[in-house]
């Protein structure tokens, strides 16, 4: 079979998709994986006037018993915006068991693919940053932020390793929005 050439789109081709002269597809707006969440005390009771901005990421994880496993990693920015706490949760809806009380780095890769260590308190099964080193590296992003976190840096036979992505796109809108919230 042999396609004809058309000097100008047939008149079923106008009708059905207008004068343009090509098609194009219709661009999807890209969701943002941060989003405000409610702050809760220790009853359970929402604390009035408190939101957190949390950032849900999918990754893999590899350790002795499996490899490239799916893991959910939840990042959370602090009130003060620059504190971030990272979970990890294997296996589903498993928290991961982290090294408690310990200093290390995890390493990152930037959009511009220069990778750098930023130190992590890990505690309560999560990590800290407390100095707002990482959430300043992921602000500077316009593409996700990769990320490896090798527990063997902080317990030589850990051999857990997440490998993921943060994404910053809605970040900056959402802790802009969260500052005019606080000064209200």
């Amino acid at each position: 079979m042999r396609l004809r050439k058309y000097k100008s789109k047939p008149k079923h081709f106008r009708k059905r998709f207008g004068r343009s002269s090509r098609i194009e597809a219709k661009k999807e707006e890209k969701k943002s994986a941060w989003e405000f969440a409610k702050v809760v005390d220790e009853f359970g009771d929402e604390v009035k006037g408190e939101s957190a901005v949390i950032g849900i990421f999918n990754g893999k994880m590899s350790n002795s018993a499996t490899s490239d496993a799916e893991v959910t990693v939840k990042m959370q920015v602090g009130n003060d915006k620059k504190t971030t706490f990272i979970t990890f949760y294997e296996y589903g809806n498993s928290p991961g068991n982290l090294p408690d009380r310990k200093l290390f780095n995890i390493k990152i890769k930037k959009e511009d693919g220069s990778t750098e260590f930023v130190e992590q308190f890990s505690m309560n099964n999560m990590l800290a940053d407390t100095k707002g080193i990482l959430l300043g590296k992921i602000l500077a992003q316009n593409e996700p932020l990769k990320v490896n976190v090798d527990l063997s840096r902080a317990n030589q036979y850990d051999k857990t390793v997440y490998n993921f992505e943060i994404d910053p796109s809605g970040l900056t809108e959402l802790m802009n929005q969260m500052e005019v919230t606080e000064e209200e």
